[in-house]
């Protein structure tokens, strides 16, 4: 059986025993000395209201005067309860709540030993006609110490909380509000309690040289997911007085050449059908943005390596990490390859996960905002607004790429990345897209999530010097891999979002 009971604190020992003697008699018993401390108040009251089978409500002077005690006795009438009144104290000196009034041949007068009164509990919930009480639907009433005003009143007591700083009680009436009304107001309120959770956590973090570098990583997260309008500790201010000079770098001075962005403006792309794109396919908008004008290099991924890409966690993804921890990655696996490990090669032998710890460790040490492309955003650069076939128009020509299509132009190993500038540019003047290595994106194919953690399958774009159909090296071709995967024709490019 599932309790509920409801009671002063003036008679919480006398209760507490009988808490122990049901619980020990294997019920299921839910009083408020069960509420952890991080929980919201009220909606973990009704929450329990709402799962209890019987609700007992111990009568005292204190019980029938307590708004909080008689707030939970009218729920629990609203939601058809049975209600077990237990009577503690001398009942001629107060008057006995209306609710109870019509049980009055049910009341049991508690004379003091714990064991009488759970034989009386289990006596009384014996002789329940259980069809008479199914489970009412009943709005959820207003914690009594809120008064009686509305859910835009408490919604707007919550904001007021969060911008004085003071996190938890703004989240508890967050929690309040979403509990009261999930529908209309749940989604808000999530936001907002995830919003001051995770800049609680950034603001402890600023305030401590040790964490700072932490907190500025986790600050460019937050400022993606939110914005940085709600700052009420001032902790950009903060993060950006204690930035390194070497964070004010940008990544032309920190990757060798060749390397430089290539502003996209804003425009229209349509993915083929596949994964999250329905059948027929589907347009998407893609806001400006800048990509890499080449693929990442050999060169350029050795600064990674050099600043210890491969020992710093704070740059991987909690699940790259896990893999780069059981597989022992201290570099790319064709890393010491002659035959790939060129200057002005691309990159080659990298996941998904080691690509987008290299954006990650380039943001920090840059302070330019830089991720995977989005494949939205990729083919946009490959395309641009005529939605030609190839990055350089829609006739195939196999001199303008890395390719093994035909005897003619089948290789066996990549190129410098500058090798086909000038002949298989994008409109946009975007180089090597096609061929060479396929380049990863940060979406992921099942989903479109652009989420930088988890285990998606990851879409790649753009073709390889190993294939040899025409059709994998098509500016709108989507092709995809587990994010750990890795192989001599996968590489990467960068892009900075505006």
């Amino acid at each position: 059986m599932r309790f509920f009971i409801s009671y002063s604190r003036s008679v919480k020992q006398e209760t507490g025993k009988v808490v122990d003697l049901l619980r020990a008699a294997g019920h299921e018993v839910w009083w408020d000395g069960d509420i952890p401390e991080i929980a919201d108040w009220w909606a973990t009251i009704l929450d329990k209201i709402e799962w209890c089978q019987v609700f007992i409500f111990v009568v005292s002077e204190k019980s029938v005067q307590s708004p909080y005690c008689l707030k939970e006795l009218s729920y629990a009438t609203d939601r058809n309860r049975p209600i077990l009144p237990f009577v503690i104290d001398d009942h001629t000196r107060y008057t006995i709540p209306p609710e109870v009034t019509p049980m009055r041949n049910q009341w049991f007068v508690y004379d003091g030993n714990p064991a009488r009164m759970l034989d009386r509990i289990i006596q009384a919930c014996s002789q329940i006609v259980w069809d008479k009480y199914p489970d009412l639907r009943a709005p959820r009433p207003i914690e009594p110490n809120t008064g009686s005003g509305s859910l835009v009143k408490l919604f707007q007591q919550a904001v007021s909380l969060a911008e004085d700083g003071r996190f938890d009680e703004a989240i508890k009436r967050f929690r309040n509000v979403a509990s009261l009304d999930h529908n209309e107001w749940g989604r808000e309120c999530q936001q907002w309690i995830g919003r001051l959770q995770t800049y609680g956590e950034i603001a402890e973090m600023a305030d401590h040289k040790a964490t700072r570098r932490r907190a500025q990583e986790k600050w460019a997260n937050y400022v993606k997911q939110y914005d940085d309008e709600f700052d009420p500790l001032n902790v950009r201010d903060k993060l950006i007085d204690s930035l390194p000079k070497r964070a004010h770098s940008r990544v032309y001075d920190i990757l060798p050449a060749p390397f430089a962005w290539v502003d996209i403006p804003a425009g229209q792309v349509t993915l083929e059908e596949g994964g999250y794109t329905p059948k027929g396919g589907q347009t998407f908008n893609v806001p400006a943005f800048a990509i890499a004008k080449y693929p990442v290099t050999n060169i350029q991924f050795a600064k990674f390596i050099d600043s210890g890409g491969y020992r710093e966690k704070r740059w991987w993804t909690s699940a790259g990490w896990q893999v780069r921890e059981k597989e022992k990655w201290t570099q790319p696996r064709y890393w010491t390859d002659k035959k790939w490990n060129s200057a002005d090669y691309p990159v080659v032998g990298v996941s998904w996960y080691e690509s987008l710890a290299f954006c990650r460790w380039l943001s920090e040490v840059s302070s330019e905002n830089i991720l995977l492309p989005t494949e939205q955003q990729w083919q946009r650069a490959a395309q641009g607004d005529d939605n030609r076939i190839y990055p350089w128009g829609n006739d195939w020509d196999g001199s303008r790429c890395n390719n093994s299509v035909g005897k003619d132009w089948e290789q066996n190993q990549t190129s410098p990345v500058i090798q086909y500038e000038g002949k298989g540019d994008s409109p946009f003047g975007v180089v090597d897209m096609a061929g060479n290595v396929w380049e990863w994106c940060l979406t992921a194919y099942e989903t479109g999530s652009t989420s930088l953690d988890g285990t998606d399958v990851r879409v790649l774009r753009g073709g390889s010097r190993y294939d040899y159909n025409t059709l994998d090296f098509r500016a709108a071709y989507r092709f995809r891999y587990y994010p750990g995967d890795w192989d001599d024709y996968l590489g990467f490019r960068v892009s900075r979002f505006n």
